[in-house]
């Protein structure tokens, strides 16, 4: 021992080298994640110097490689790596879905590897001749004047391209989808499983186009996912309502996604009944500035409209409506001159909310769907009345939705297997839609399309298109026969819509042989639908 204490005094190297054989032989063995953690640690911060080469010639081969694929670096380089070979492998869909030129031909991989300091650097080059590459031209057929005998366009159609699925959400179901608003390829999808006898906890999974296989952030929460949506001043924050009423704001930016940033779980005001929707909207509360706030608005089966603001350390509650349940009684009273009859309002119980949307220009009124058939139409500076109260469904009201281009057309969908589009200043229905598979899960305006619109039922995806055809949808595809179709969402910039089911998986459909324009247009579309 004083041999080598003389020697470590001599040689700073021999000393490291010896510090390593101690810690070696204090540790048991059967080599622990405590005593792997210390030679990567070790190797890390002495790779750059000579000791480091040393203390690398002391590791086990099977230590070694290790430490080497727990390495920060190493798993970055194979994301990159796996993201590279799933562009080239989905290229022909990808261009599919964004309009693009298809590449055809080989495609030349060069693979340059560099092992130093036990650290793996990758690095990639796709050699692209001109040879080999063949753009993909769509034929145009030109038919001359005169000419009678030619083939007619083909009818729309979906055609899937590809699916976001993993082992790791085997078992749930989709249960609500949102956009990034900043990110147009940054998905956030809800999981959840309803079957309370195999109750499992909730899960949220960021997909992108660049990796289909797996998503790109895993949030796990403490109850099943009904709604989520991303903010617009804050596009990393990512809002998720629970089945159990909690609201929690999670931050998507961070690598590891341990906890939320906020929760209303301990909150006073907090939901107490599954929140059936949120959403963050731009509202100008000052009026002498033109600076817009993004709050958070829910709703839920307790029956109450919520507004949230971030407070320092919890989220703040504004009750903005509650859903009373009105019903309408008459009483009749006798005079000589005979029966007169009275009707009178009866305020009841308060009604569970499952939907509501903003006005896509005015944020101030909002239309709300009950578990009773109605549709409530609101305001935020009147939060005792309701403004107008459409009713014809009979059963729940499951999704209502603003047209995004005719700004006083909305679309309502039910459980009694009907879709009805409305006009805010008319009490019923210009137009009902029946579907004979069942309850109506979803719809969703086209972003692209002014009369185009999708429909979710447990059997089928229905689009409709207004100008074409209002008696039947001009695309019908059929669901899997072990699934049921959930939710639907219409992709921003391209003719894609994307569908969940009942097994996890979102299907992404590219919507071919549309033979409406994307434009903004105006009411003037809607003219013929009118019955004043």
């Amino acid at each position: 021992a004083e041999q080598h204490e003389s020697l470590a005094s001599v040689n700073p190297k021999w000393a490291a080298v010896e510090s390593i054989k101690a810690a070696e032989r204090g540790l048991s063995a059967s080599r622990s994640a405590s005593t792997d953690f210390l030679y990567l640690s070790l190797v890390s911060a002495t790779s750059s110097t000579a000791i480091g080469e040393e203390i690398g010639s002391i590791l086990t081969p099977e230590l070694e490689l290790q430490s080497i694929m727990s390495s920060g670096s190493f798993q970055n380089c194979l994301k990159l790596m796996e993201r590279i070979i799933l562009a080239n492998t989905f290229q022909s869909k990808f261009a599919s879905s964004r309009l693009l030129p298809i590449i055809k031909g080989k495609i030349k991989h060069t693979y340059i590897f560099k092992n130093h300091a036990a650290v793996f650097y990758w690095t990639v080059k796709l050699i692209l001749s001109d040879q080999d590459i063949e753009m993909e031209e769509v034929e145009k057929v030109e038919v001359a004047e005169g000419t009678e005998d030619f083939e007619s366009p083909e009818p729309p159609a979906a055609k899937l391209l590809w699916v976001f699925n993993c082992e790791l959400i085997r078992g749930c179901c989709v249960t609500t989808m949102a956009w990034n608003k900043k990110n147009p390829d940054l998905l956030a999808v809800g999981y959840g499983n309803f079957d309370f006898t195999h109750h499992k906890p909730g899960l949220v999974c960021c997909w992108s186009i660049k990796n289909t296989k797996f998503p790109n952030r895993i949030i796990q929460c403490d109850g099943v996912v009904t709604s989520l949506d991303f903010s617009f001043n804050n596009p990393s924050q990512l809002a998720v309502g629970m089945l159990d009423g909690t609201i929690a704001i999670y931050n998507i930016h961070n690598q590891d996604i341990k906890s939320c940033v906020y929760s209303t779980s301990e909150s006073p005001n907090r939901h107490m009944g599954p929140v059936g929707q949120l959403k963050w909207c731009h509202q100008n509360l000052d009026f002498s500035t033109k600076d817009c706030v993004d709050s958070l608005f829910s709703v839920a089966a307790d029956g109450r409209t919520s507004r949230w603001s971030q407070g320092s350390s919890s989220l703040d509650c504004v009750e903005l409506m509650k859903l009373s349940r009105v019903l309408h009684t008459q009483k009749s009273t006798g005079n000589t001159t005979g029966d007169k009859s009275e009707q009178n309002c009866v305020l009841t119980s308060l009604t569970p909310g499952l939907t509501f949307d903003f006005h896509p220009v005015d944020s101030n009124i909002y239309l709300i769907g009950t578990w009773d058939g109605l549709i409530h139409k609101c305001s935020c500076s009147n939060t005792q009345h309701f403004l107008e109260t459409y009713r014809s469904h009979l059963c729940a009201v499951n999704v209502v939705t603003w047209s995004p281009f005719s700004l006083d057309v909305f679309l309502s969908c039910s459980s009694d297997c009907t879709v009805q589009l409305w006009k805010q200043n008319h009490l019923h229905p210009l137009l009902t839609f029946i579907c004979i598979h069942g309850a109506v899960e979803d719809i969703k305006w086209s972003p692209r399309h002014a009369t185009l619109f999708g429909v979710v039922s447990n059997r089928q995806l229905e689009i409709w298109d207004l100008s074409l055809n209002i008696l039947e949808p001009v695309i019908i595809h059929p669901a899997a026969p072990t699934v049921d179709m959930k939710n639907l969402l219409f992709s921003t910039q391209t003719d894609c819509v994307l569908v969940g089911d009942s097994s996890g998986v979102v299907s992404v459909y590219q919507l071919k042989n549309l033979h409406g324009k994307s434009s903004q247009v105006t009411q003037r579309q809607f003219q013929p639908l009118k019955n004043e």
